[in-house]
């Protein structure tokens, strides 16, 4: 999935690989550059109370040490309640980014424009 909100983390990490927490499979779209083939993919789905975030982690094993290095990228969506799937999720957000926060922004700078009027006015 894409979101217009990501954060992304690259760092090594002592003790085991979290196996259990991630869906381990094929290679994301976006880390087609891999070229080691030594690199495990995984993705989780973590929902907190307004966001959902989908963790796609790439992890390699270090053999000098008993840790892994990990790159780590997560995809934020705002959580809806009548959202039935991931896709639906998609297409609210979609809405939301494009549609609502716009259309609010409009709204508030017309307000602060009749604000700033107003104060002026009474300067004057």
């Amino acid at each position: 999935m894409f979101s217009l909100l990501q954060t992304s983390r690259n760092a090594y990490k002592e003790g085991d690989v979290p196996s259990d927490e991630y869906d381990w499979g094929a290679r994301p779209s976006w880390m087609f550059f891999d070229v080691s083939g030594r690199a495990r993919f995984g993705v989780k789905r973590v929902e907190t109370k307004r966001f959902v975030r989908f963790e796609h982690i790439r992890v390699v094993r270090n053999e000098k040490k008993h840790g892994y290095w990990f790159n780590r990228k997560s995809f934020w969506f705002i959580k809806v309640p009548f959202c039935k799937n991931d896709k639906d999720l998609l297409i609210a957000n979609i809405a939301i980014w494009f549609i609502a926060i716009p259309s609010f922004m409009k709204i508030l700078g017309s307000v602060m424009t009749y604000i700033a009027n107003a104060i002026v006015s009474q300067g004057t």
